[in-house]
């Protein structure tokens, strides 16, 4: 070896990095290209013009209804009630995210939201916040029995008007917590400022954008555009919740306000860069996930004994077969309107609480000739674990408000003077955001036959019950790895499942 030869391995030699010091942002504001007349659909085209940053935005406004007196929406999940379907995609139809029922996806993805920027970030800019708080006994600020959702406001009497101009108006004040005065949808007054205006960000509506390593250039699509697609959820069911002064108004249309809906997009462009050195820049390859969804229809019936209970079990085959899967999340979500409670239909339901305890879901996942787990998951507290665990993340929410199980959240004492929109909130919350999480870690490709969900509703004597009477949806999505393969010369793209 002659003087001075580099004796390391390469992958040792720490060699100088090529990089972009600078760069602009360009905003632009884009209207659909398509809204359909039944308000159910639009579709948005984004310029060919350098990286769309993936915070770039939607905003929507919903047009209030003179029937309704203070319309919210969903505290779980915001403005995101609106959508039903998000797709991102090209104008030769090659789809690079497609996401279904978005507003349930969107309740379990929520809750990786911490109380903090809850309240002092989504709650402004997309209607989300289920924060919590510790409500202290009267005349006792050292000791606290219960706790409930917070905003920032106090548990008193109020309306969308201050308690003055509420009294010399003629306006019924409510006990209890209410939203502040922005988020209301009402006609009241004709106050314009009561129909606020929400945003969903796109790194929320497409997993594809939550990678930092995935910024779309636009400006390699100049023949194929990039389009997004929104496919709304129904006018009368699914978009509002109503508060307990409208009970029993079940008919009334609440539309997207098409004036309202607009797409921020920002690009970046790194103006010391030639086109030629932004094309050789880009990689040829992005591996992302996607999820797919898949749901079945289920009825229980929770007159059967705890020691009969096979008619609540659930088998079945959910897909994913020659996929690589990395989790699973796993729901049953009851059917009906719900419009008259604080989460509207966005729920995933815990098994049946007796006092203070509920009965138990035996769940496991079967792929590859074998069970996830050697013995079925049936504790609600491995049950939350395992959820956090899919995500490597921590979900915010409270043990009653996951599994039903304990006996803290409000009203234990005060009556209404603890309740929400004046709905109490142990009837409305309590084992409400009941989601199964597997992680499938081991990065190894589905077998032909797919993945079998195992889920045993069961009654334990003393202890609840199943899944109580009636009809559930029960949603099943799978995370699944793609691969968007992209020509630089023509801006063409495949996008293939792993």
């Amino acid at each position: 070896m002659s003087k001075g030869q580099e004796t390391r391995p390469e992958l040792l030699r720490m060699k100088p990095t090529e990089y972009v010091s600078g760069q602009e942002i360009e905003s632009d504001v884009l209207r659909p290209v398509v809204f359909s007349s039944d308000n159910r659909f639009c579709r948005f085209e984004l310029e060919p013009k350098g990286h769309l940053s993936s915070s770039s935005s939607i905003s929507f406004s919903i047009t209030p209804n003179a029937g309704a007196t203070r319309v919210f929406v969903p505290p779980n999940i915001g403005i995101h009630s609106l959508i039903e379907r998000a797709v991102l995609r090209t104008t030769s139809g090659r789809v690079i995210c497609d996401v279904e029922e978005f507003g349930h996806f969107s309740s379990l993805k929520s809750m990786l939201k911490d109380n903090d920027s809850q309240t002092q970030r989504e709650q402004y800019l997309s209607g989300r916040d289920m924060d919590y708080e510790l409500v202290y006994n009267e005349n006792d600020n050292t000791a606290a029995d219960q706790y409930g959702l917070s905003n920032g406001r106090e548990y008193t009497e109020h309306s969308i008007l201050d308690a003055t101009n509420a009294a010399s108006q003629g306006k019924a004040q409510v006990a209890g917590l209410g939203h502040h005065n922005f988020q209301y949808i009402t006609t009241q007054d004709g106050r314009k400022d009561l129909s606020p205006s929400f945003s969903i960000v796109l790194h929320d509506l497409f997993p594809f954008l939550k990678s930092s390593m995935n910024r779309l250039p636009l400006f390699m699509f100049e023949n194929d555009r990039i389009q997004i697609e929104l496919y709304f959820t129904p006018t009368t069911q699914s978009r509002v919740c109503l508060p307990k002064a409208d009970d029993g108004k079940n008919d009334l249309v609440f539309s997207v306000d098409q004036n309202s809906v607009e797409l921020i997009s920002d690009h970046i462009f790194y103006p010391q860069m030639s086109l030629q050195q932004m094309k050789d820049a880009e990689p040829s390859q992005m591996g992302y996930f996607d999820y797919t969804l898949s749901r079945q229809t289920i009825t229980a019936d929770d007159t059967i004994p705890s020691t009969t209970d096979t008619a609540q079990r659930n088998i079945r085959n959910v897909g994913g077969a020659s996929r690589i899967v990395t989790k699973v999340y796993s729901a049953y979500v009851p059917t009906g309107n719900k419009e008259q409670g604080i989460l509207n239909k966005y729920t995933a339901l815990a098994m049946t609480p007796t006092a203070n305890e509920s009965g138990e879901l035996e769940s496991n996942i079967f792929f590859n000739e074998r069970f996830l787990y050697p013995l079925n998951v049936k504790n609600n507290a491995r049950h939350y674990f395992n959820l956090g665990d899919a995500d490597k993340r921590h979900y915010h929410t409270s043990r009653e408000v996951y599994s039903a199980s304990g006996d803290a959240l409000m009203p234990t004492a005060g009556g209404g003077d603890y309740h929400y929109e004046g709905r109490a909130q142990k009837g409305n919350l309590a084992g409400k955001q009941f989601w199964q999480g597997f992680r499938l870690n081991r990065g190894e490709r589905v077998g032909t036959k797919g993945i079998d969900v195992h889920m045993n509703a069961r009654g334990v004597n003393g202890t609840g019950a199943g899944l109580s009477n009636g009809t559930y949806t029960q949603y099943v999505y799978l995370e699944v790895l793609r691969t968007l393969t992209m020509d630089k010369n023509t801006g063409q793209i495949e996008v293939l499942f792993q």
